[in-house]
């Protein structure tokens, strides 16, 4: 007999999710296991690709986000080093 598929099954459970996992680890383990075909260990990674995907949730630097900026650098750089 075959059973019926509860109405709170997803994708999400049918990898091994639990239900209410943190949004965004969930998605970069989704998009990781469609591109790569297998589950990235996020709490201990081990490979480079995992490694990537860790520094995306947890390593929040700002002082990167300031450095991508091209306004904000200006700001950091010294007056006297200004090269116009």
């Amino acid at each position: 007999m075959i059973r019926p598929v509860p109405r709170t099954f997803s994708l999400a459970m049918a990898l091994g999710f639990p239900l209410r996992a943190d949004g965004a680890r969930l998605r970069v383990k989704m998009i990781f296991f469609w591109r790569h075909g297998y589950l990235p260990d996020l709490d201990a990674p081990r490979l480079f690709n995992e490694w990537v995907q860790w520094r995306k949730l947890y390593d929040r630097d700002l002082g990167l986000a300031a450095l991508t900026d091209n306004c904000m650098q200006k700001l950091m750089l010294p007056s006297g080093s200004d090269r116009n």
